[in-house]
């Protein structure tokens, strides 16, 4: 089982029936798929969403897009002699950059690109200012050890030994590396996306083909 988006209610409601194998969440989702591994409350959960957002929020303005490459050599390519960075590889070919909204304007009539409906550079150093404040409101929540294994947004990887709040605070300057979580060895064959939208759903047949088994919980 996945979850794609902070959706906490929704879980609490389908948990009796839904006894997932891991999870990971996507980006702000990331804090929820800690909660439901039982790493923080839900309450705790909630304050950390609202602080990182207020937080963001005073972050300076920018703007991010998709574009279809490759591999991440072609993507770092297509970004080359300017200061934009990757925020996210979300499937075989597709990733998010993050950065100044001219540059990315301007990359538009040399690379296959779409503006994204966001207003800053999310997943960038645009973030550094922060991440050291948000670090220092999680470490004020009583952290637990997951009771399922989580795989982790700035690594791909299950979580092992790593400080839980540093990877969540250091989740807002590093892409995003969805592709590669949905890769990890122990995925299953059937995935729950939790939230509203169908973004995450197409996510998963993007990196599990189509014929995966998706169910999507709004």
């Amino acid at each position: 089982a996945r979850m794609g988006s902070p959706s906490g209610p929704i879980w609490l409601a389908l948990e009796s029936k839904v006894v997932p194998s891991a999870v990971a969440g996507h980006s702000v989702g990331e804090i929820a798929a800690f909660a439901i591994a039982g790493c923080l409350s839900p309450e705790e959960a909630i304050d950390a969403v609202v602080e990182r957002a207020r937080l963001m929020a005073q972050a300076p303005k920018g703007a991010m897009a998709a574009l279809r490459a490759s591999s991440e050599d072609e993507a770092r390519s297509a970004i080359a002699g300017t200061s934009l960075e990757i925020a996210a590889h979300n499937g075989p070919e597709e990733w998010v950059l993050t950065g100044d909204r001219a540059e990315l304007a301007a990359l538009a009539g040399r690379a296959s690109i779409g503006m994204l409906p966001v207003s800053g550079a999310w997943h960038s150093r645009a973030l550094a200012d922060a991440a050291g404040p948000w670090r220092a409101s999680l470490r004020r929540v009583q952290w637990k050890r997951p009771r399922v294994p989580v795989v982790a947004n700035a690594t791909g990887r299950f979580v092992e030994d790593e400080d839980l709040a540093d990877l969540l605070a250091g989740q807002l300057t590093k892409p995003v590396r969805w592709a590669e979580t949905m890769q990890t060895r122990g995925a299953g064959p059937r995935w729950h996306v939790f939230g509203p939208g169908r973004v995450m759903r197409g996510l998963c047949r993007a990196n599990q083909g189509l014929g995966a088994q998706v169910e999507l919980h709004e």
